[in-house]
């Protein structure tokens, strides 16, 4: 009861529900059925009524009582404080986001937010102090920073403001604040964050020097401290104060009175808070917003003049305008319901614009009215669209690890019986990346996991969405398990099959990822069956009996078919939207296309199936036993199981790989024969045994034997992958064989994997850049001994010299191959020795000669007529503007950024772009390039130019301005877009015009490939349009069902499907 000071605190913590208007125009009338031999179409014809329907949503923001005004300029924005009375954070994504509506918290943090924090020159400003200090006039360090230290390890664009401790940790000059992934185990960011030294530590979560102290700035020595305060300077988006001008009933109901929201329409001290419009006429009044803002809604609260209930609102337009006198352009003419009756407090509805748009003034205008006149209580215009209670469509996804026959896209393709679902091998820490088709809001996940088994249910993992570029831990975490352990996000649960998790709702949220980190299982593994991405209108969970309850009241995304049919005849008029036709003998042209959307309507869940989820692989006519293809773990002597029973009993048997059963005995109690070393190609045909194998998956891949330098580089190390060699704790992450000598090292894949090629990275044995592999041979085999089957012998480039991170190769097998073991065997090397950092099989194929798709964009800044859709519409010779081609242009507001999103994850190691075609200067000259992988940008290494003079640094290139460009750099793979960062050009205001964008990869980075970058072009399959437009006739029996009558035609009927794709053409060359 004493949790806020008063009512209005409260209720400006709670979303408040409101009422959203939508107008829809439908088509209907008279319903013909024509049925022929393959198919039935429905023909409405139209009639276009428009029905308004209020339904009420919550909003995604909280509507406060009171407008605070601020005016404009910089201020110091405290982003991140910490303070040990109040503990740790618990995680790295914590420590991003953390009490974030309470500064005075001990743990704070809105690091999650600080990429909107540039200021007006586009760098940060930090200010990192230590309160406890005080023996320091100025206990901080004052600095600027180009690179944001949430997103990015390499620190660019320092500039030392005041330092009152000038070192960092390893002893240096103080050079600012980096994301550190070498100790991520000990903070988010500290000032050396391409080591494990961790003083001006940001997002600590262990405590050093003390049990209630944390590292701080480095003086002659590092100091520790118990409290730290991380600000930043900018300058804040604000507008205001909003003034309002209008039409009023008299001075006690003004229209300023619709500024701020109460519960209930009040007259206190002859002054209202409700505005009211003059008796029975028409009325206006115009807000002044402050400055330009960009809406496409307005929140607004009716009428009905208290118990008098004899006013409200009824229809209305809004226009908007860059200035007081207008012009004025209409963006909104709807019309409200009758709210005289309705009971306090009145609802609060959001409305969507015809049109998002952009003005500084708003003009209302009351066109009509119920009862004595109109009025509203509240008014505000916003930036968002309604939050439907809906299920949002997964389009794709990404895992850490992809188990063969457990793929993430059969956790969204609605099949609960078939056995399927995500599974990750049990490689925890896993992960799963779900794409949506659109941004959404979303404020819970539903999954099913280990259906029908006593264990692989997910019981420990944690949910991020990805806003913008970023995923972000979510927050207020509830789960319908009265026994969970909830940290965070992180939650831990006893094993159930129905897990709902429900948090803060999050808005614009493209892709939901959701880490695994162990199981009910022996071994981690989970099967995640089915997983939901919702938004409902409540978190409570005790809503709904179960999760199948929640599922069938929530609109499920599913597939819906559009038939479109142009018909001739002679007796009957058909009407549609577009054409009034004659249905007589010939019926032609019939276009049927098939879409992915929502449906309007509710499916019911799918029914869960009862009977155990398939775990084996049945195969007729074989028996494997000890000498013939296995080696026997039980024999006549176990007792008698039903199939059931023999299933589980292998199951529970660590060493069991599958069992053997009498063919007449296959559902009966009969002897279980369990096997294992299954060799299926070796056991004997025996048309009187069927043979259950355990299907691939649940068991970690081993290390059978291996030759290693010493304990410190053990073959284990290569199984996982670092971005950087390191020895933490005398453990390597990498392996290194013994010195100048061959090795072997065999693998156990856990069962048998079907697989075409092998990822892996060199090593280059960290500063002393002395070892590398060479020459390696593979082998793949269904046992431990052999034998051995050679798939694979090649050569790898010396790494020693390249810098970190060492790319990932992807190489082809000489055949695709079968296998349960994979012996690697070093044949020669460079330097010292050989060994490699990572090492993993793939079913994949190695990746083309191609130009990528690129099917959207965003920009940092959007210049009006060169969007950046068209720096990849193939339009080279369209002029925007007299002297500027079409293209993509930033209005000169460097630094600036475009990002173009792929069709599908890629694998790149080129951008060609043109610009400043034709012109003098407005060339794009200094420029880095990014890559998206996974969800993280991560700049390109390796970079390499068509330009001898070009200075290049990390990824950053600054030429002379020059036509065509072309950038190359270490092959990226899994990509899923790529971001150009624009920071100046060779006109004066830095502005430039990217006419057309590429993405490739290419089979060379060899600069003197091709004369120009046309003629590299020219070798590459493009992506194009494609149609193909086939046409079929046929005669059959067609019945027309109307309302009315039945009637049966023989009728022609010729068919012309047409099918637009886009696709790379097959008709360019590639290169030699």
């Amino acid at each position: 009861m004493n949790w806020g000071e008063d009512v209005d605190v409260i209720l400006n913590k709670v979303p408040v529900p409101t009422a959203t208007t939508t107008t829809t125009t439908t088509t209907t009338t008279t319903t013909t059925t024509i049925t022929t031999s393959t198919t039935t179409t429905t023909i409405a014809t139209t009639i276009a009524t428009t029905t308004t329907t209020s339904t009420t949503t919550p909003t995604s923001t909280t509507p406060t009582a009171t407008t605070t005004t601020t005016g404009k300029g910089t201020k110091w924005q405290k982003v991140y404080s910490h303070d040990t009375a109040g503990g740790l954070f618990a995680t790295v994504d914590e420590a991003k986001k953390k009490n974030i509506n309470d500064e005075d918290a001990d743990l704070f943090s809105v690091l999650y937010n600080l990429k909107s924090m540039r200021n007006e020159d586009g760098v940060f400003h930090f200010k990192l102090c230590y309160p406890e200090l005080t023996e320091h006039a100025y206990p901080c360090n004052e600095w600027i920073q180009s690179s944001n230290p949430v997103l990015e390890s390499t620190i660019t664009g320092y500039v030392g403001i005041k330092e009152t401790w000038p070192k960092n940790s390893g002893g240096n000059a103080f050079q600012g604040l980096g994301l550190s992934p070498p100790s991520f185990s000990s903070n988010l960011i500290d000032d050396a964050p391409s080591s494990t030294s961790w003083w001006n530590s940001i997002g600590t979560l262990k405590y050093h020097g003390g049990s209630d102290t944390i590292p701080g700035p480095v003086g002659p020595t590092g100091i520790i401290v118990k409290k730290k305060v991380l600000y930043v300077e900018y300058t804040p988006p604000s507008c205001g104060p909003v003034k309002v001008t209008g039409d009023n009933y008299d001075g006690r109901f003004t229209v300023e009175n619709l500024l701020t929201i109460q519960n209930k329409e009040l007259v206190v001290d002859n002054k209202a808070t409700y505005w009211l419009s003059p008796n029975a006429r028409t009325a206006t009044f115009i807000l002044n917003l402050g400055c330009r803002e960009t809406f496409d809604s307005i929140r607004l609260v009716n009428v009905h003049n208290r118990d008098n209930k004899d006013r409200a609102t009824k229809q209305f337009r809004l226009y908007t305008s860059q200035t007081k006198s207008g012009p004025w352009t209409q963006v909104l003419d709807t019309q409200l319901e009758d709210s005289r009756q309705q009971q306090d407090p009145l609802p609060i509805q959001l409305i969507a614009l015809d049109t998002k748009t952009t003005a500084q003034f708003v003009k209302f205008e009351l066109v009509s009215w119920w009862g004595n006149g109109g009025g509203l209580m509240y008014f505000n215009i916003v930036d968002e669209v309604p939050f439907p209670v809906k299920s949002h469509l997964i389009t794709r996804c990404d895992t850490s690890f992809l188990q063969s026959g457990y793929e993430c896209e059969k956790a969204f393709d609605g099949d609960l019986t078939t056995s399927g679902g995500w599974a990750y091998g049990g490689r925890t820490p896993a992960w799963v990346v779900l794409y949506l088709d659109s941004p959404v809001s979303i404020n819970t996940v539903i999954f099913k996991t280990g259906i029908a088994r006593r264990d692989h249910h997910l019981n420990d993992f944690s949910v991020e969405v990805l806003v913008g570029d970023t995923f972000e831990a979510v927050t207020g975490t509830k789960i319908n398990n009265d026994g969970a352990t909830i940290q965070g996000s992180r939650v831990t649960i006893v094993g159930q099959e129905e897990v709902r998790v429900a948090f803060d709702m999050e808005i614009s949220v493209t892709a939901v990822k959701i880490h695994a980190y162990g199981s009910d299982a022996s071994n981690e593994n989970s099967v995640v069956t089915e997983i939901y991405l919702l938004n409902l209108e409540t978190l409570n969970m005790n809503w709904g009996e179960d999760v199948d309850v929640i599922l069938n009241k929530v609109p499920v995304p599913t597939a819906t078919t559009t038939t479109t049919t142009t018909t001739t005849t002679t007796t009957t008029t058909i009407t549609t939207s577009t054409t009034t036709t004659t249905i007589a003998t010939t019926i032609a042209t019939t276009t049927t296309t098939s879409t992915t959307t929502p449906t309007s309507t509710t499916p019911t869940a799918t029914t869960t199936t009862t009977g155990k989820v398939p775990a084996f692989e049945r195969v007729t006519d074989k028996n494997c036993q000890t000498g013939f293809g296995a080696t026997d773990i039980t024999d006549r002597k176990s007792p008698k199981y039903s199939l059931a029973a023999c299933k589980k009993q292998c199951l529970d048997n660590a060493e069991c790989e599958g069992f053997v059963r009498y063919a007449t005995s296959e559902n009966g109690d009969h002897y279980c024969f369990l096997r294992k070393e299954i060799n299926i190609e070796q056991c004997r045909n025996q048309g009187s045994w069927i043979m259950f194998i355990k299907n691939c998956g649940p068991e970690d891949v081993m290390v059978v034997s291996g030759d290693k330098y010493s304990e410190k580089f053990a073959v284990e190390n290569l199984l996982t992958i670092q971005n950087k060699e390191l020895v933490v704790d005398d453990k390597a992450n990498y392996w290194l064989s013994p010195r100048n000598t061959s090795a072997t090292f065999i693998l156990n894949l856990g069962c048998r994997e079907t697989f075409d090629s092998i990822r892996l990275v060199n090593v280059h044995n960290r500063d002393n850049k002395n070892r590398a592999t060479k020459q390696f041979r593979l082998y793949t085999s269904q046992t431990k001994s052999g034998p051995w089957t050679q798939v694979l012998d090649t050569q790898l480039e010396d790494s020693r010299q390249q810098q970190d991170p060492l790319p990932i190769q992807l190489i082809a097998l000489d055949t695709k191959t079968t296998a349960q073991f994979v012996k690697f065997e070093l044949v020669s090397w460079w330097g010292n020795g050989g060994g490699l950092m990572y090492f993993n099989i793939v079913d994949e194929v190695p990746f083309p000669v191609k130009s990528h798709l690129i099917t959207r964009c965003d920009t940092s800044f959007l210049q009006s007529g060169f969007e950046c859709e068209k720096a990849f519409d193939g339009d080279l010779t369209t002029y925007q503007t007299p002297g500027y081609i079409a293209g993509w242009a930033y209005g000169a507001k460097v630094p600036a950024w475009v990002v173009l999103y792929l069709d599908s994850p890629v694998a790149i190691n080129t951008v060609i772009f043109k610009t400043g075609i034709a012109r003098v200067d407005h060339h794009l000259n200094d420029f880095s390039v990014e890559v998206l992988v996974g969800d993280t940008f991560e700049a390109v290494t390796g970079t390499k130019i068509n330009n001898d003079g070009a200075t290049i640094q990390g990824s950053r290139v600054t030429i002379v301005g020059q036509e065509e460009v072309r950038v190359a750099f270490d092959m990226e793979i899994s990509v899923t877009a790529v971001k150009i960062h624009a920071y100046g050009s060779d006109a004066s205001n830095e502005n430039s015009v990217v006419t057309e964008i590429y993405l490739l990869n290419l089979e060379t980075l060899n600069m003197n490939w091709g004369e120009d970058v046309d003629v590299i072009l020219n070798k590459v399959p493009v992506p194009t349009a494609t149609t193909t437009t086939t046409t079929t006739t046929t005669t059959t029996t067609t019945t027309i069902t109307t309302s009315t009558t039945t009637t049966t035609i023989a009728t022609t009927i010729a068919t012309t499907t047409t099918t637009s794709t886009t696709t790379p053409t097959s008709t360019t060359p590639t290169a030699t």
